[in-house]
This record gives structure tokens, C-alpha cells and sequence, in this order.
């Protein structure tokens, strides 16, 4: 399992993750022989990303020996840096959704990242998607990290707990329920 892990420090440091937004690339190109990135990274992604990302960070974030710092090159701090930022990011999008009107209850559509630091509703056929599933794996991560970090008074830790929590705390999954048949 370390052999899976090892290198996606670098990965997440690098071209796997949007620098202003925090979040991860919904792909990249690679050579097969050179491993060198052909292009640019993609400037979209989905929250079924998020809810595979952020459980990584959080691993490393514990100091888990299989995704230890030795193995992946990232220390536990930079992992809390980083999940705050995507933290903090996905937290303003919901707000600013909210703001804007663009009612999906409090979970998220597929987006772009945006230079600024923000991310932008993307349409797909001419529709925005609200992925059900997806929003279910990245609520499942916000549940851990709030969880892993339940007892934390100060710091860092009590941050992104704080920060998963309020995600998790407006999203409606009951928008998506039929009342009469309860499907």
C-alpha cells in the first residue's frame, strides 16, 4: 500500500491540485514514458475528487505510518494548510451559491476553478449537475474530518474541523425527497 502512496506528495503539490483554490484537478495528462504532464492540468472538478482528497490529507494530517510524511513527502502540517484552503474554498462557494440564489442545498455541482481563487458553476449538456453520489463521498470525508478532529479546543485542527462542520451543517439532503413516497 505505501507504493500507492508514495509520490502523490508531489502530485497533490503539484499539477494534481489548483494552487488558488485548493481543490484537486478532475484529471491530468501524463506521458507514459517520461511521467512529464502534457498540457495544462483539467480547470474543472466534482466533489467525488473532494471525497477522495480530502480523506488522503486527513490520513497524513494524523500521521498515519502508510501515508506518513517519509512516504508521501507531505508533513501533517502542510496537510492541515491544505485542507483548510479547500476547506475555505468550498465553504465561500456554498455561500456565494446561496447568495446568488443557485439553491441546491447547500451541496455541490460540478465546478471550475477559477485564477482568483474561487470556483464557478460548470454546465454539462447545457445543465448544472448536482451529483447525488458524489455529494455523498465528499460528505462522507467532511464526517471524518469532523470526527477525527471532534475533541480539538484550539489550533489548526479545531479550524478544519469547524470549517467541515459548517459545510456538513448546510447541506439538505431532504431537498432530494420525494415527501409522499419518502424516495
Amino acid at each position: 500500500i505505501q507504493k500507492a502512496f508514495a509520490g502523490l506528495g508531489a502530485y497533490v503539490k503539484g499539477p494534481g491540485v489548483d494552487k488558488a483554490t485548493g481543490t484537486p484537478q478532475d484529471h491530468v495528462s501524463f506521458d507514459p514514458d517520461t511521467k512529464q504532464v502534457l498540457g495544462e492540468p483539467s480547470n474543472y472538478s466534482a466533489p467525488s475528487k473532494l471525497g477522495v482528497y480530502l480523506p488522503f490529507l486527513l490520513k497524513v494530517a494524523q500521521g498515519r505510518p502508510m501515508v506518513s510524511e517519509r512516504v508521501t513527502g507531505l508533513s501533517t502540517n502542510e496537510a492541515l494548510q491544505m485542507m483548510k484552503k479547500t476547506l475555505t474554498t468550498l465553504r465561500r462557494f456554498q455561500r456565494d451559491g446561496e447568495r446568488r440564489g443557485e439553491v441546491y442545498g447547500g451541496l455541490f455541482p460540478w465546478f471550475e476553478m477559477q485564477g482568483d481563487g474561487t470556483l464557478r458553476i460548470t454546465k454539462y449538456a447545457g445543465r448544472h449537475m448536482v451529483p447525488t453520489l458524489d455529494n455523498g463521498q465528499l460528505t462522507f470525508a467532511l464526517a471524518a474530518i469532523a470526527g477525527a478532529f471532534w475533541d480539538e479546543k484550539s489550533g489548526l485542527k479545531k479550524e478544519v474541523r469547524d470549517l467541515a462542520q459548517e459545510i456538513i451543517d448546510n447541506q439538505h439532503y431532504e431537498k432530494f425527497v420525494d415527501p409522499n413516497t419518502g424516495l
